[in-house]
């Protein structure tokens, strides 16, 4: 297990231990990898105690509770296979000052710890993130970036950067801002709209009627 996650390697599985009775046997088969094997004429219990990195068994005896044995397993770091590239990089939202960023995650043979995230070609990544997703803080308005993603297993191993994407930061965060406006001017100076009517409509004193003389 690393992290609480089940491993096919890289971290310790398991402990065999036994003690008392009328007798004591040793191993049928051939001991499994990062495995400690003691034994001893004491009936006893086994402490365990597990880090992140290690695990400690002692053996105690069972009528004084003194520690007689104790051995300390290492995590094996052997694993020196390193993770897929992560892919998918794409960024949004973004503000004058930062930028979202979210990524596919890259596959491991054991497991992906984090995730290192790169701006600019610089050799030193701006933050690190244990989920696919990050935000970049601190930027300059209006100005362009490009950005890489880097997965990290638990042994160290770092997988090829992502695919770069790029990004343009806005000139301000003021949303009203980026509408196209005219200075001085109001939404109420609009050019007069000739209202047209589908028939003529006769001036005030005009005739109605046919054309032609006059009755007397």
């Amino acid at each position: 297990m690393i992290n609480g996650e089940p491993t096919a390697k890289g971290g310790i599985t398991y402990v065999v231990t036994g003690g008392g009775g009328n007798s004591f046997n040793n191993f049928t088969t051939a001991q499994p990898p990062r495995t400690a094997f003691r034994e001893d004429t004491y009936y006893e219990f086994v402490k365990v105690t597990v880090s992140p990195t290690t695990l400690a068994v002692e053996a105690v005896a069972a009528d004084t509770n003194a520690v007689f044995d104790s051995t300390t397993i290492q995590l094996d770091r052997s694993d020196t296979v390193p993770p897929s590239s992560p892919t998918g990089l794409s960024a949004g939202p973004v503000t004058a000052s930062t930028v979202s960023l979210s990524w596919r995650a890259g596959n491991d043979d054991v497991a992906v710890a984090a995730y290192e995230i790169f701006r600019d070609r610089s050799g030193i990544p701006v933050g690190t993130s244990a989920t696919t997703d990050f935000v970049d803080s601190g930027l300059t308005p209006g100005t362009g970036y490009a950005y890489t993603v880097v997965a990290v297993d638990e042994a160290g191993n770092r997988s090829a950067p992502s695919f770069a994407t790029t990004v343009t930061t806005l000139e301000h965060d003021d949303p009203d801002d980026d509408l196209e406006t005219v200075p001085g001017a109001s939404t109420t100076d609009r050019a007069p709209v000739a209202n047209q009517q589908n028939s003529a409509t006769p001036e005030t004193g005009a005739a109605c009627g046919s054309s032609g003389p006059a009755p007397r």
